[in-house]
C-alpha cells in the first residue's frame, strides 16, 4: 500500500508572489533604461538645437561685440594678459580702458580662443562668422549650461527633500532618490530659449 505524500503548506501568496518578485528587477531595469534614454535624448536634442540656432540667427547676429572680443584676444596674445592691463594703466586717463572692458578671466579665455584659431585657421586674420571658427566659445558656453543644469537639479532636490521622503516609500527602488521636480527644472533650463539665444545666437 502506497502512502500519500505529506502535504506541504504553500508559501504566503503562492506562485503569484514568486512572479511578482521576479518582475521587480525587470521593472527596475526598464525604468533605469528609460531614465537614461530620456537624458541622452535631451542631451542630443539640446546640442542639435544649439547648433541650428547658430545658423538660424547668423543674419541678425551682433558682430561688433564678438569682433571686439577677437581683437582683444589678439592683442593680449601678443602682449600677455596682465601686461595688457599694465599697458592700459600707462595710457592717458581719457583713453586708458578704451575698448578693454574685460575682466582678466574673460580676457584670458578670448586669448586662448584667438590662439586656437591661429593654429587651426592660420590664414585668417579677422573674426569669421562661422560655427567652426567660433566652436571653442560655443562649446565652452554649452559646458557651463550643462553644469548649471546639474546644479539646478540638486538645488531643487534639496528644496523638495521633505516631500520626497514621504513619496519614496510608495515608489519602486529605482525611482527613489530621483527628484522629478529637479529633473524637470534641469530640462527646462537646458531647453530655455533665453539661454540658447544668449549663448549660441
Amino acid at each position: 500500500m502506497v502512502e500519500n505524500p505529506q502535504h506541504i503548506p504553500a508559501a504566503p501568496g503562492g506562485a503569484g508572489a514568486e512572479i511578482r518578485a521576479t518582475e521587480r528587477p525587470a521593472r527596475r531595469w526598464v525604468r533605469t533604461a528609460g531614465l537614461v534614454l530620456l537624458l541622452l535624448t535631451a542631451l542630443v536634442a539640446g546640442q542639435k538645437l544649439r547648433h541650428r540656432a547658430w545658423g538660424w540667427t547668423s543674419f541678425i547676429r551682433y558682430t561688433l561685440d564678438v569682433q571686439n572680443a577677437y581683437r582683444q584676444g589678439e592683442h593680449a596674445a601678443a602682449t600677455g594678459v596682465f601686461r595688457d592691463y599694465d599697458q592700459k594703466l600707462r595710457e592717458p586717463a581719457n583713453a586708458r580702458f578704451d575698448g578693454l572692458d574685460y575682466p582678466p578671466l574673460r580676457l584670458w579665455i578670448m586669448t586662448k580662443w584667438y590662439q586656437w584659431t591661429q593654429r587651426n585657421f592660420p590664414e585668417v586674420t579677422e573674426w569669421q562668422n562661422t560655427y567652426a571658427f567660433d566652436k571653442p566659445l560655443l562649446y565652452l558656453n554649452r559646458t557651463f549650461e550643462l553644469i548649471a543644469c546639474v546644479l539646478v537639479y540638486f538645488i531643487v532636490r534639496v528644496w523638495t527633500r521633505p516631500a520626497r521622503r514621504q513619496r519614496d516609500a510608495a515608489l519602486p527602488t529605482v525611482e527613489r532618490g530621483v527628484s522629478r521636480p529637479g529633473l524637470a527644472a534641469a530640462l527646462l533650463l537646458w531647453f530655455n530659449p533665453a539661454v540658447i539665444w544668449d549663448a549660441h545666437c
